[in-house]
């Protein structure tokens, strides 16, 4: 006897695994009692599970799990005292363990519980065809003794070793997710290791698109069953995992076939998944997302394992608030580096046309929408001054239908009053239903959704900016608001900075004329000479065709032709035989009177005019403006 407790003790001192353990103890234990059945049931929340079978005990012991209390081997465990005695004495023993014992001839059964200081964690069984003697007791003792001492090293042992392998995986995570910016890798990795550490087939993440109220597929510890997965959004509300998403607060569906909120339930067959636990993925009272496990066993979660888990949810709301943060400083910087090309553009030239031309495409671009228009308002005048789509093409017919579909006054557009009122971009998500666009507009323009920018300079709205697009709806995001906005007080400024070049080239121009006329008109050479000077520097500077210069006659009555520029040669003799009669032209006397300029620009049908004053100057060289 002793040298076979000194052989058990040697093999607690190995700490195998418990189950290849316990069958070499029960092994020993047969052959110091001279029987040939003996097993363990070991404790598992309040069933007793198989753990170490020696002998014919498979053939005996044929329920992998019994209830504690339940048959034999649970009446010990329930009671904390030995069994012992006569099989066909002992009425908790079930039916098909009574038969099994008959047809092998056991006679007799004895139990005893296997302690750990006050705790039960198990039973040892054994079986013989005759009566157990008190030292057949008293060697059993000491065997369970040696087995409970053994099962608690090996249970420490393991447990040791899970946390070393738990703390190593959480390591691997932490470093995972403080170095990669790559968020679908990190996502992966904290499902992977949820899935390995807590023993679960898949364990999938997903995340919480909070303004549409959606949560989106982001990782699958499986990656092809996760691919097979039918569903990749899953409304608030909408699920299991909808469910979690709403309630904030962990969920557990031991059968999900028998729950109607099932979603996907072809999927979860044909993987043989049978429970599910959600656990939402909160960080300062915000829902980030939800963890959610799928399992083939109902989940029961002791301290260690919640502890688990809550680490693997304390990671993914880090990685994927770290996810938000990068998307917004990357994206903040993507709407700096915009605004400085824009800016680029805007100052690289004077020259407006070229300039507006490349700005537009590229706001198009930079704000990723299909056009972009810009219209400058001067009082109630309304200049379209550019529209670019964002690929490039070119479409002349919508181009002439933008310069000629102004004509309102701005307060009589309503998206334009409200963008006047607001000083705020106003969207129309869908053009199809609104008040706010001209249904020719959007007819003519093939507008699907709509942004108007306002260009504010001075706390004046001087015009608008709009970001269409063109081939579908498409909702506005926040930031090409901000975006558009910031980019518009951009395009304003240029506006107005162009404004203010043209107005100084205008000052410069007439500047550069009266100098060019008074030094004409100063030189000493005859009057007619001087007279040429004047016309051939007005003609060259207002970009006319041909210039006449008319003085007044000595009766007052007419003008009479002094000096020309550019006047074709068959053309000459008409120019000087033909003074304009002030009492043909009433509208002349009145200007002359006045001292003021006017212009025509159709001589042939302005009501005006003395229509046979030009008659003989021929259809082709009738003059488009005189003054």
């Amino acid at each position: 006897s002793l040298s076979v407790l000194l052989e058990v003790n040697k093999k607690i001192g190995l700490l195998s695994p418990t189950d290849t353990l316990l069958t070499g103890v029960a092994e020993e234990a047969m052959r110091l009692l001279d029987v040939d059945n003996a097993g363990f049931r070991l404790l598992d929340g309040d069933e007793l599970v198989v753990a170490g079978l020696a002998g014919s005990a498979p053939s005996t012991m044929l329920r992998p799990r019994i209830k504690v209390g339940e048959s034999l081997a649970g009446k010990v465990v329930a009671e904390g005292l030995a069994v012992i005695g006569r099989l066909d004495s002992l009425p908790e023993l079930l039916p098909e363990h009574m038969a099994a014992d008959r047809q092998l001839g056991y006679t007799h059964f004895m139990g005893l519980p296997l302690r750990v200081g006050e705790r039960i964690i198990g039973v040892l069984t054994f079986r013989a065809r005759r009566a157990f003697s008190r030292r057949d007791q008293e060697v059993a003792e000491a065997f369970a003794g040696q087995a409970a001492v053994a099962i608690e090293h090996a249970r420490l042992y393991r447990e040791a070793a899970q946390q070393a392998e738990r703390l190593r995986s959480l390591s691997r995570l932490s470093q995972l997710v403080s170095s990669s910016l790559d968020t679908d890798e990190v996502l992966a990795g904290i499902a992977r290791a949820a899935a390995a550490l807590m023993g679960v087939p898949v364990v999938s993440v997903w995340v919480a698109e909070t303004e549409s109220e959606t949560l989106r597929a982001r990782a699958f510890s499986d990656e092809p069953v996760g691919a097979a997965y039918p569903l990749r959004t899953i409304a608030f509300g909408q699920g299991p995992i909808g469910v979690v998403a709403v309630e904030r607060e962990t969920l557990s569906i031991p059968d999900v076939m028998s729950d109607s909120r099932l979603l996907a339930v072809a999927w979860w067959r044909e993987h043989g998944l049978t429970s599910f636990l959600g656990v939402p993925i909160v960080l300062q009272d915000q829902l980030l997302g939800v963890l959610a496990l799928c399992g083939r066993t109902p989940f029961r979660l002791g301290p260690d394992e919640r502890e688990l888990l809550e680490s693997f949810v304390a990671q993914a709301a880090v990685a994927i608030r770290n996810a938000g943060l990068y998307a917004q400083t990357s994206q903040r910087l993507a709407q700096t580096r915009a605004l400085l090309e824009v800016a680029e553009i805007l100052n690289s030239t004077l020259e407006p046309r070229h300039m507006l031309k490349q700005v537009a495409q590229r706001i198009a671009q930079v704000c990723r929408v299909d056009r972009c228009s810009i219209e400058r308002w001067e009082g109630d005048h309304v200049i379209p001054l550019m529209s670019q789509f964002a690929d490039g093409r070119r479409e002349p017919e919508l181009w002439h239908a933008f310069q000629t579909m102004v004509d309102d006054l701005p307060r009589d557009i309503p998206i334009h009053a409200q963008a006047i009122e607001t000083r705020r971009p106003v969207i129309v998500a869908d053009a199809s239903d609104t008040a706010l666009i001209p249904r020719a507009w959007i007819e003519a323009f093939h507008n699907k959704s709509y942004m108007v920018v306002p260009l504010i300079r001075q706390e004046e709205v001087i015009g608008v900016m709009a970001l269409d697009y063109t081939d579908r709806v498409t909702p506005f995001e926040p930031w090409q608001q901000d975006l558009g906005m910031a980019i518009g007080n951009q395009v304003a400024l240029a506006l107005e900075n162009q404004r203010l070049y043209d107005l100084v080239q205008e000052r410069l121009q007439e500047a550069t004329v009266l100098l060019a006329v008074s030094q004409a008109l100063s030189e000493p050479e005859g009057a007619g000479e001087a007279l040429r000077r004047v016309a051939a520097e007005v003609g060259r500077t207002l970009g006319a065709d041909m210039v006449g210069i008319y003085t007044l006659s000595s009766d007052k009555n007419s003008l009479l032709p002094s000096a020309g520029w550019h006047v074709p040669k068959p053309l000459l003799e008409n120019f000087r035989a033909r003074p304009f009669m002030l009492d043909s032209l009433p509208v002349l006397r009145q200007v002359w009177r006045e001292g003021r300029a006017v212009w025509s620009g159709d001589v042939q049908n302005d009501p005006r005019i003395d229509k046979q004053a030009f008659e003989t100057f021929g259809s082709h060289s009738v003059p488009r403006a005189w003054s």
